[in-house]
Formats: C-alpha cells, structure tokens, sequence
C-alpha cells in the first residue's frame, strides 16, 4: 500500500500524505498517554485498597482476636523451655530462702501438688486479717523490702500508670514473684485515681513463686473492689510469652528484671566463680569479658522489654521498675544498663514506642540508692 492509499482506522477514513499520518500519530499517542494515567491511577488505588484491607486486617488479627468481652483469655502452656538465666542453682536458692525467711507456714520443704506437678504454695490458704497484715510486714521475693515500705517508695511513680487507665482495665506483670508488687499497683490505681474493677495478668518462671501467687492474688483481691484475677498466674519465660497475645493489656510491666548470671560463660573458663575484678578494670571500665558481659546483660533486657511492648496495646503504658545499672557502674547490684541504653535500644531493637512518651526516675530509698524506673508509651495505630 502506497501513501494515497485510503485507510479506515477505528472508523475514521484517513487518506495518505505524511500530514495525515504525523496527526494520526499525535492523536494516538494522547489516547496511550490518557490510557496510562487511567492505568496509573487505577493502580494507586487498588494499592491504596490493599493497603487499607491489611491495616485492618492486621489489626483485627492482633488487637480484636485475642480477647472476649473486651478480656483477655490466656491459656497457660504446659511446659516451657530452661530460661538462660536458669542456672547456678538460683531457683533452688531462692527456693530455700523463701523457706526459711519468707514462708508463713512452717515448713521444712516445699510439698508438691501431684496433680499440677507443682510445688504447693508456702503462704496459708484463707488467711485471717492477722496473717495478710503479717504477710505485707515481711520480706517478699528475696527483696530487703516489705510491701508496706515498697509502696511508699514507689506509690507516686505506679500513680503515674493511671493517666492511660481506667477502671476495668487490664494490666500484665511479668515475672510477677508471689504477686505482691501486682496487689500494690492495684491498690495504688485506686488510691492515687480512683481506678478499680482491673483485670490483673501476669506469668513467674519459678514454680514455687507461680503457686504462691495464684494463692494470694485469688485471697487478697477478693471482695476489694481493686481488680480481680483474670486468669491464674502462668509458669513462663518474660523473654518468650509465646502463649500471651500481642495488644492486649492497658499496661504491661515488670517490677524487676532478673539477672542473667554469667551470660558468657566465663565461670567454665575461670573455673572459679565470676569476680567483679574479671569483669571490671575500674568503676565504668570494663575489662574485654566485661564488654562481652554487658552485651549479653542488654540483649536480655531487650528480650524483655520486646515482649512487653509487643503485647501493650497501642497507646498504652510500657513500665520497667528497678533498673539495675552496669555491673562496673555498680559492683553491689547484679548489673543492668545505662539510662543512655535506652534510646539506642528503641533503634536497634524497632520498638513500637513513642520516644516522647520516655521517662525515667532514680529510686531515693534507704532500701535501694542506684536503680531506677522507666516508663513509655506505645505508639498509637
């Protein structure tokens, strides 16, 4: 076909010339560039949909799932894994000195209930007013403190949680002890706000302790008004609740991280026990095994911290109490980290928090002079 050859395109008769064919040209090509801007347009908001579908799809999942009635249901594992701070003989020891400093009952050594394959609780069921008073005037947990002394310490700092909470709320401790720090933070909500009718959660890794708790919480929240257990007390890992459901509780706390003994192993090397002096050339100076250590000392904080955050809901309270500082900052405590550590930590780990939320305090007490509270947020959806 020559140039003066008539052809019908879509319709329209174009006859040859190279005019014809440059506007012809033109033509289809605004009609490519209409049908890619359509094309383009259609993609952004299919995008767009997909996007908005997953959001709530992914909220549904891991804020709505998990909860009935606006309650959590927790299903306690039947077993978990040794913890890495599980060594040494510490659960052992701290069972024996529950024992001899601790227990209200007299007795020589832990019973052990057949049926759970756990340890009985050491504290008596269906205590008399005399007992509980007893109880909240006694060391607890292999603290130096007594409840009463601990609450004035620590009231105005646990009034602070109340600001994000109201009554009916939920609240998780992790690593909880026989319960007593969860019966204070209650008991301060509702002095401090007011705030009653919670929902207390919360797991302990030592068995003996797991029982204890589930035998006081069930007692001394009893007919208070305060809260009310939500569900018993489960055995397990602060660095692993596995079993507990992301954004689920008003607040998620610890009152203490447990120490990770020897994270490195040095004691198998040493063959001696770890002395300050391995660890630390001067006050803040630590020796090579000294850095390894505090490595390891904050990954196990951050395991911690990661799984309370994860299971806050959004927009709602974070709190570590009774942060230990490096063991070369202070050789008397057990070892923990820098206030510094934590604005890393928000960077290295992804934590889902708002950094303007962040606050610390120094705990001034005759009971302890260099630990200190920590409190955030989690960031809203």
């Amino acid at each position: 076909m020559n140039k003066e050859e008539s052809v019908d395109i879509e319709g329209e008769s174009l006859v040859g010339g190279s005019n014809d064919h440059v506007g012809y040209r033109k033509k289809t090509s605004r009609m490519h560039m209409i049908l890619y801007a359509v094309s383009v347009a259609s993609l952004l908001l299919g995008l767009s949909f997909v996007r908005e579908a997953y959001a709530k799809s992914y909220k549904m999942n891991n804020l709505n799932t998990d909860h009935v009635n606006g309650e959590v249901s927790l299903v306690c594992p039947r077993s978990i894994d040794r913890s890495d701070n599980d060594k040494n003989d510490m659960v052992e020891w701290y069972d024996e000195l529950k024992i001899e400093k601790e227990a209200l009952n007299d007795v020589d050594e832990l019973e052990v209930d057949e049926d759970l394959g756990m340890p009985k609780s050491v504290y008596p069921m269906n205590m008399t007013e005399d007992q509980i008073h007893q109880l909240k005037n006694s060391t607890y947990d292999g603290s130096g403190w007594t409840y009463y002394e601990f609450k004035d310490v620590m009231f105005d700092w646990k009034s602070r949680y109340g600001k994000l909470l109201e009554s009916g709320s939920t609240i998780f401790e992790s690593a909880c002890g026989i319960g007593m720090n969860l019966i204070m933070t209650a008991d301060v909500l509702q002095e401090s706000a007011n705030i009653t009718d919670l929902k207390v959660y919360g797991i302990e890794y030592r068995p003996s302790s797991t029982a204890d708790a589930n035998n006081l919480l069930g007692q001394l929240l009893q007919g208070t008004g305060n809260a009310s257990l939500g569900d018993p007390i489960c055995r397990g890992d602060a660095t692993d609740l596995f079993f507990v459901p992301s954004n689920s509780f008003d607040l998620a706390f610890t009152g203490y991280i447990d120490p990770i003994q020897d994270p490195i192993n040095l004691q198998d090397d040493l063959g001696r026990e770890v002395r300050w002096k391995d660890l630390c050339e001067g006050p803040g100076k630590p020796t090579e095994n000294g850095k390894l250590d505090q490595a390891a000392v904050e990954e196990w904080y951050a395991k911690w911290v990661t799984e309370l955050i994860r299971i806050a809901k959004p927009g709602k309270v974070i709190a570590i109490e009774q942060v230990s500082l490096p063991t070369c900052d202070d050789k008397y405590d057990w070892g923990g980290v820098t206030k510094g550590w934590w604005n890393h930590a928000v960077v290295k780990y992804g934590w889902d928090i708002d950094i303007f939320s962040f606050a610390m305090e120094d705990i001034y007490s005759d009971l302890q002079n260099n630990r200190y509270n920590v409190y955030m947020e989690k960031k809203k959806f």
